[in-house]
């Protein structure tokens, strides 16, 4: 199956040989105490370094749950709700979406009984927020998402790196929920700041510049000045 950006054969593989290399990388860093992202082997080439999409990824993500899913122990505890991760990602990646929420409510869940650490706690509501929007559940998503945001803000200051996922959620649930002046003020701020703190052509940058010019221009309100402000900045995204 192909899932990465690998060109020619390099970029095939059978999803049981992803798994078992996945598997044999975190044993090897848990070994070895190197917990900083060994996690994403479930979810990244290893040669590329992309994540897997689509269907690979939801494949390996249920390959990582069957790989821990086993065990009562409270190592093997914390196994299973890391394991919730790439499978709530696969989920999702292959359209899933309630069954992906249903996962990430169970990850909240066990990370709350086994005083998971509030960014792990944090991280996984802003996931099921994502959840919540294409289910169209969007007033709990946009509760979830300014909640995300104020944290986020209360312990790394406004606009920090770590609070620009937080500022894309907040503001795509403001324009779901029909808030599009809000979300059109809060873009207007905040975005001058992304783009120095990670240049124009970044991804995130890029989805809220997109944001915000469709706030600008699907509005009734709109002035002509709006309309070619979000002319232009879409013609600036759509070029990057």
């Amino acid at each position: 199956m192909r899932g990465c950006s690998c060109r020619v054969t390099a970029g095939f593989a059978h999803v049981s040989c992803l798994a078992e290399q996945a598997k044999i990388l975190v044993a090897d860093a848990d070994e070895r105490n190197l917990d900083d992202g060994k996690w994403e082997r479930w979810g990244n080439c290893s040669l590329c370094e992309q994540g897997y999409h689509g269907a690979v990824s939801c494949a390996l993500g249920w390959a990582c749950w069957k790989t821990y899913v086993s065990g009562e122990d409270l190592a093997r505890k914390w196994f299973l709700g890391a394991a919730m991760t790439p499978l709530g990602r696969g989920l999702y990646d292959a359209d899933h979406y309630e069954d992906s929420l249903s996962v990430l409510e169970a990850k909240l869940s066990l990370a709350r009984r086994l005083g998971g650490s509030d960014t792990l706690i944090l991280v996984t509501k802003s996931n099921m927020a994502r959840c919540y929007n294409k289910l169209g559940r969007h007033e709990e998503a946009l509760a979830i998402a300014r909640n995300a945001y104020d944290v986020n803000v209360e312990r790394y200051g406004e606009f920090q790196p770590e609070t620009i996922p937080p500022t894309l959620s907040l503001a795509l649930a403001l324009v779901k929920t029909g808030k599009r002046i809000e979300a059109k003020e809060f873009l207007r701020e905040c975005l001058p700041i992304v783009d120095r703190a990670l240049g124009r052509e970044n991804v995130m940058t890029l989805r809220l510049r997109w944001l915000y010019a469709n706030c600008l221009g699907d509005n009734d309100d709109a002035t002509i000045d709006d309309t070619a402000e979000s002319v232009a900045m879409l013609e600036s995204v759509a070029t990057s």
